[in-house]
């Protein structure tokens, strides 16, 4: 699962900064001639690529309580913690000094305000952004 933290971090966040109707994903392996290339093509592909990318977008919109697509922007991470994906490297609940430290502890800022504040407090200051 480690491994594949990277690949779908990415996943999310170019799920996230995805925001049209009618969303059409282009996909392509740049380098099908190293390890990662091989890999990617052996057990992960283009078609499947393509079909997490719809299932994330639609996971993204869900939560942030979104009838048609949008673009949650600067969340990625929060995505990911969200959705279970963060790794044993992912900031701790109350870790750094500032919501804004770095990508992981703002998730982790979003997590307290929902848990603090209440439920769908991201999703209410997604929609007013």
């Amino acid at each position: 699962m480690a491994r594949l933290y990277p690949f779908l971090s990415l996943l999310l966040a170019l799920a996230a900064l995805h925001g049209t109707c009618g969303v059409e994903y282009e996909v392509e392996n740049d380098t099908p001639n190293t390890l990662g290339g091989v890999r990617f093509d052996q057990d992960i592909g283009i078609p499947f690529t393509k079909n997490i990318m719809g299932i994330i977008n639609q996971f993204i919109w869900n939560v942030f309580e979104q009838p048609t697509p949008g673009r949650p922007e600067g969340i990625a991470d929060y995505m990911v913690l969200r959705a279970k994906l963060n790794g044993t490297g992912f900031a701790l609940p109350a870790q750094g000094d500032r919501w804004d430290e770095g990508y992981e502890v703002t998730a982790r800022f979003l997590e307290y305000c929902d848990s603090l504040i209440m439920t769908g407090f991201t999703a209410a200051l997604n929609n007013k952004m």
